[in-house]
């Protein structure tokens, strides 16, 4: 017994064509990728945990106050945007949050430039006076699983539009 496969590959010559002038510039699937992360990032900020699940260390501010960890003014959270190209998309914070972003996302100590000392007034609205300040990690940029299924998603319907054009 003979077993023949025959591939024409003649009449998916358009299908194919079409699916690699989509592969050719994917920005606009990198920007519905780029805003569902952003959205996925300011859920986590919503919900207090990063992006894996894990609960935030509460702020002494908002232990305080009542309000939320990483969300006093909102700047944080607000300020987290994305930009597309046709093979990548970045998100991240900009504007004014990127000044004190990284040391929310890693954590780390602050110490003071010029000066002895820090001198700032504290949630309880009293004036402190320290050498330093250590700020615990509290991680709110990056992927969950959920995210992964989310982008490839976003491909797959991207891609697969080809095979309707």
């Amino acid at each position: 017994m003979v077993i023949r496969v025959e591939v024409i590959a003649g009449p998916a010559a358009g299908l194919l064509a079409r699916i690699e002038a989509r592969v050719s510039d994917l920005t606009p699937a990198m920007a519905r990728i780029g805003m569902a992360l952003v959205a996925s990032i300011q859920e986590n900020f919503e919900l207090g945990h990063s992006p894996d699940g894990q609960p935030w260390k509460p702020s002494r501010r908002a232990m305080l106050q009542g309000g939320q960890t990483l969300v006093d003014t909102g700047a944080l959270k607000s300020g987290i945007g994305f930009e597309a190209s046709a093979d990548q998309v970045a998100v991240g914070p900009s504007g004014p949050s990127l000044v004190y972003a990284r040391i929310h996302q890693e954590g780390g100590v602050i110490r003071p430039k010029n000066a002895k000392a820090l001198f700032f007034r504290g949630a309880d609205g009293q004036a402190r006076t320290v050498k330093a300040v250590r700020i615990p990690a509290r991680p709110y940029l990056g992927m969950s699983a959920e995210d992964w299924n989310t982008i490839g998603d976003v491909l797959l319907t991207y891609l697969g539009a080809a095979a309707n054009g």
